[in-house]
């Protein structure tokens, strides 16, 4: 009885395996990409003996003249820990911007920190973000199944989130690469240096070393739809990234502002073609 019976069984299996491939691919094929643009915002200050009665002004991200990471606007509360006052400034003491590099409708905005005492991290490891006495990290995400969402990471400053202000700055100029795909236009990587204004006055030991950096990092991403929570699981090769930083070494006493240097990066990506016809269709789909 068992032989009779084998034939329609491996006939059944064989059946059940096409049928759940041809499902597969109808689910693969028929949902769009989905784009996803993030920022991602950091502050870290770091110190290896204790400080006391610290002000700092900081810069912020700004965008269209507001406070913003991405398409959030920046409150205080993120901000806020304890022992520490916070306040955002757009006019602090003391400060010339003139020679300034100018991005039209964006005043710079800065953090206000400040706090009776900063104590040393207590891992001792510099390279330990989330370990500093005071880190800051703040993302925003937007996800849609449209190009249309993406941030313009090509020219990001004057268009998204980006410190400010900034001094010894050169707008990148971009320059096309050959591409590994019709549907991409490919640029090379260009890094430029900078120099944003930092306030610190506080007391401390000729021997401590106190460190501020702070990053904004923006990319988008374009992946097939099995995506776990923005997430992606499978891309198809699609995306570009912008990083925008500054870093500040000080040893003992700071009482007042410094010009402190950083790094622009538009790293190497791939932007979308949108003359080509995936994109025109995404870009036309309700």
């Amino acid at each position: 009885m068992k032989k009779k019976f084998q034939p329609l069984i491996i006939a059944s299996v064989i059946f059940c395996a096409v049928l759940l491939t041809l499902i597969a691919g109808c689910i693969t094929e028929s949902p769009p990409r989905l784009c996803i643009s993030q920022f991602e915002y950091y502050i870290k200050i770091q110190t290896d003996e204790p400080i006391t009665n610290v002000t700092l002004y900081l810069p912020l991200p700004v965008k269209n003249g507001v406070p913003m990471v991405g398409a959030m606007e920046l409150e205080n509360g993120p901000f806020e820990k304890d022992n520490f006052t916070i306040d955002f400034v757009q006019s602090p003491p003391g400060l010339d911007l003139n020679g300034t590099y100018p991005v039209r409708n964006n005043q710079p905005w800065f953090l206000k920190i400040s706090t009776d005492r900063i104590d040393p991290d207590p891992s001792g490891r510099a390279e330990n973000f989330s370990s500093a006495e005071y880190f800051i990290e703040i993302r925003n995400s937007t996800e849609a199944f449209t190009p249309a969402s993406f941030a313009n990471i090509l020219y990001p400053v004057g268009n998204e989130s980006v410190l400010l202000p900034k001094s010894k700055f050169t707008q990148p100029s971009r320059v096309i690469i050959p591409s590994r795909s019709p549907e991409w236009v490919e640029y090379a990587p260009v890094q430029t240096s900078q120099e944003l204004p930092v306030y610190a006055n506080y007391l401390a030991s000729p021997t401590s070393r106190v460190k501020i950096y702070s990053e904004v990092r923006g990319y988008n991403i374009w992946t097939e739809p099995s995506a776990i929570r923005g997430v992606p699981v499978d891309t198809d090769g699609g995306g570009n990234e912008f990083v925008d930083r500054y870093s500040w070494t000080w040893y003992g006493d700071s009482h007042g502002w410094h010009d402190v240097s950083g790094e622009f990066l538009l790293q190497r990506g791939v932007y979308p073609n949108l003359d080509h016809p995936i994109w025109q269709k995404m870009m036309h789909q309700t």
